[in-house]
């Protein structure tokens, strides 16, 4: 919540690059936490029926939005 007000400060300071680096980023941190617990965790392990994890094609859909909406 944080990131997002000072994402429109910035914003609305008219630093338009600083805004868009923060927020490619966190969304870069985000994206690699993401992929760093999917590493770790094994799906099949813990979830048998898992077995293709769709939570790539979600987390690629939203990162791709965002990353673009700019």
């Amino acid at each position: 919540m944080v990131l997002v007000f000072i994402y429109l400060f910035y914003i609305l300071s008219n630093s338009h690059f600083v805004a868009a680096t923060q927020l490619l980023i966190y969304m870069g941190a985000i994206n690699t936490l993401t992929i760093f617990v999917v590493m770790l965790m094994n799906s099949e392990k813990y979830y048998p029926r898992l077995s293709s994890f769709d939570g790539w094609k979600w987390n690629n859909g939203i990162n791709l939005m965002a990353c673009t909406s700019i």
